[in-house]
């Protein structure tokens, strides 16, 4: 017989650090793809706010956390087909989720 424990919030923090990690280091790969300095400019920018996130136990800070890394992967197949204003909307969306993220904290 199998016992299913809960999560401790111990591991739920380690979880949301890696998330918020990898979403960092993700960024790298976009700088990669970007043509425009614009884009490369904003996106150093919010790599560098990643990297200082907070990470949290709260289950609605980590749907946020899931939401950005899923913004960064969309990002990533934006800057493969080359809409500079799909960019442009698809980093701002970025942007504006960070920031809705760090007002639940």
């Amino acid at each position: 017989m199998f016992l299913f424990r809960k999560k401790t919030k111990a591991v739920q923090n380690t979880n949301d650090r890696e998330m918020i990690d990898r979403s960092s280091k993700n960024i790298d790969a976009l700088l990669v793809l970007c043509t425009e300095e614009e884009h490369t400019q904003k996106l150093t920018k919010i790599k560098e706010t990643l990297k200082y996130l907070l990470p949290s136990t709260k289950a609605e800070v980590q749907s946020y956390d899931k939401k950005i890394k899923g913004q960064i992967e969309d990002l990533k197949i934006a800057l493969t087909k080359g809409n500079s204003a799909k960019i442009n909307s698809m980093i701002q969306d970025l942007e504006i989720l960070i920031a809705e993220r760090n007002a639940l904290l």
